[in-house]
């Protein structure tokens, strides 16, 4: 039996590229939307680099 999620693949059709964020927690309802998980993964990228290396600047100054 095939399963639901599959029949809807089926049929829509070949996919939008930008509609797949991996293995994300949260979930996109418009295709506007869509279009700007790549822009927040690098954001939230280099926001999480920042915190990290001023962290470890941080502590190492304390020594």
């Amino acid at each position: 039996m095939m399963s639901r999620r599959r029949a809807l693949f089926l049929l829509r059709g070949r996919p939008d590229p930008l509609g797949f964020p991996g293995t994300a927690d949260v979930s996109f309802n418009g295709s506007a939307l869509r279009g700007m998980w790549p822009v927040r993964c690098v954001l939230s990228f280099f926001f999480n680099t920042t915190v990290l290396v001023l962290t470890i600047n941080i502590v190492a100054g304390l020594f």
